[in-house]
């Protein structure tokens, strides 16, 4: 099996990874019983230059919003997951769009457990 040079459509500059700007986000979660205003995740772009200015660019059924660098619940939403696109833009001529893969939790989804591990009889009733 051969494979051949970087063809086009690739491009080392805008690899994953790669130094160009991007935009982050910094939950991609959320509860099914999140109520319309319930924030998701703050936006930021990381290795841009400027302030930047976020809006959507595909939001397929308009279960979301974005309220300043905030990614917003903006309708009731179903477990599964929803793709969406974000633009960032800081107005001297830099502009990214960037795919996200919104996961929506089950209602009851799951839960985290804490555990005393501090004395070695909670391991043993654990039966650890």
């Amino acid at each position: 099996m051969a494979f051949g040079k970087l063809g086009s459509g690739f491009s080392r500059a805008g690899s994953i990874g790669g130094g160009g700007p991007r935009i982050s986000l910094s939950s991609s979660t959320v509860s099914s019983a999140a109520t319309i205003g319930t924030t998701v995740g703050t936006l930021s772009v990381l290795h841009g230059t400027g302030t930047y200015t976020f809006t959507l660019a595909s939001n397929p059924g308009g279960l979301f919003a974005i309220s300043g660098s905030n990614l917003n619940v903006a309708a009731a939403l179903s477990a599964g997951s929803d793709a969406i696109s974000i633009n960032a833009n800081n107005g001297a001529g830099s502009s990214i769009t960037q795919p996200f893969l919104i996961t929506v939790t089950p209602t009851g989804g799951p839960v985290a457990l804490a555990m005393d591990m501090s004395d070695f009889r909670n391991t043993y009733i654990l039966g650890l």
